[in-house]
């Protein structure tokens, strides 16, 4: 989630516009009544498209960046236990790690996807390069169809097993779009920029419009676009399962599509977003979860007026957390690797000329 390349605009915009859904969609669930179908939409292409683009960067992924993340976990699991157990968002102060908090499935999920990608990129036989993906986008498909049955059975060797443990469904489930940005190349990229005519607008605006046609007829979407559910929690009545993953990957690629087309190429306020989404994405739910404290703070307020202020919000957050003075002051914190790696040396030199001293 660093900087990218000056040639890399249009990716960095929208990773901009993508980190600011993520905090617009986290302020509105604290409303999801009021807003469900805006809620829904969102989650329908907004996770996968920034997990489409996390994997187009992860082509040169090293083993750092993957303990980077691991210790982020470490450190961001245990502030946010402590902190949505002292403002009451939680009764019981919890410190595990089986269970992400909140927003940090992502981080563990990309630990995951990232091992993944460090394994492709090593493999020098294109068939079993096919077969490793292969195999990993069928278990992706089919998992949500057997979670239920895995689940129970896991349960017999631990109690408290679900689809939210260690991130494992979502790390499932989103496969594909990290796998998808992955092998897309720059030059394949580029070329989906200007493939997109008139007739591509017309369809995507037809989607969006049956799509939140759908979502109001369809309750159980919701668990559907998360991705951490069963199929048991979004199958209707005649359902088909297969239906069901289609219209899941395929809402989103389009809608992909449509917002890597659409997104400008030019440095802007997106970009800077974009540049610091890291620091965005795993300080924003400070706020997201002081007001889930106290909801009645916008209760009163005409549900309209309460959106545009979520959003001016959401806008208000990221730019804050995007500000070069708070970049430089979590530096440290969201580079744990490279601080202890500075520990360590400084605690070196220090026994070195101890143990130095002691000789002369």
């Amino acid at each position: 989630m660093r900087t990218v390349n000056s040639k890399d605009l249009k990716i960095s915009n929208m990773k901009g516009l993508l980190i600011f859904l993520v905090v617009f969609g986290h302020l509105i669930e604290v409303y999801k009544s009021t807003y469900y179908n805006v809620f829904v939409f969102i989650y329908s292409f907004h996770m996968p498209l920034f997990i489409l683009i996390s994997g187009y960067l992860a082509k040169n992924v090293k083993g750092k960046k993957i303990l980077n993340l691991l210790l982020l976990y470490v450190v961001f699991q245990a502030f946010f236990n402590f902190l949505v157990y002292v403002i009451g968002v939680e009764k019981t102060l919890q410190w595990g790690y089986e269970k992400p908090q909140f927003h940090l499935w992502y981080i563990v999920s990309l630990c995951v996807w990232y091992a993944l990608a460090y394994g492709l990129k090593r493999i020098s036989h294109a068939l079993l390069v096919v077969a490793v993906v292969s195999c990993v986008v069928l278990v992706a498909v089919a998992s949500r169809y057997y979670a239920h049955d895995v689940v129970s059975m896991l349960k017999t060797v631990d109690p408290e097993m679900s689809t939210y443990t260690l991130s494992y469904q979502r790390t499932l489930s989103f496969a594909p779009f990290f796998l998808v940005g992955f092998f897309i190349t720059r030059e394949r990229l580029q070329r989906l920029y200007v493939s997109f005519h008139r007739v591509g607008y017309i369809t995507c605006g037809a989607v969006i419009v049956w799509l939140l046609l759908y979502i109001q007829k369809n309750p159980h979407l919701e668990q559907l676009f998360r991705g951490s559910y069963g199929a048991h929690r979004f199958m209707g009545h005649g359902d088909g399962y297969l239906e069901k993953m289609f219209l899941h990957y395929g809402v989103a690629f389009l809608l992909s599509w449509l917002l890597l087309k659409s997104v400008t190429s030019r440095r802007s306020w997106l970009t800077t977003w974009g540049d610091h989404s890291l620091t965005i994405f795993l300080f924003h739910p400070i706020f997201v979860f002081i007001l889930q404290a106290n909801p009645s703070w916008l209760q009163s307020v005409q549900k309209d007026t309460r959106l545009i202020l979520l959003g001016m919000g959401a806008m208000l957050i990221s730019a804050l957390l995007a500000s070069k003075a708070l970049n430089r002051l979590v530096s440290r914190i969201i580079a744990p690797y490279e601080t202890l790696l500075v520990v360590y040396q400084v605690m070196r030199a220090i026994f070195s000329r101890k143990t130095e001293g002691a000789i002369r």
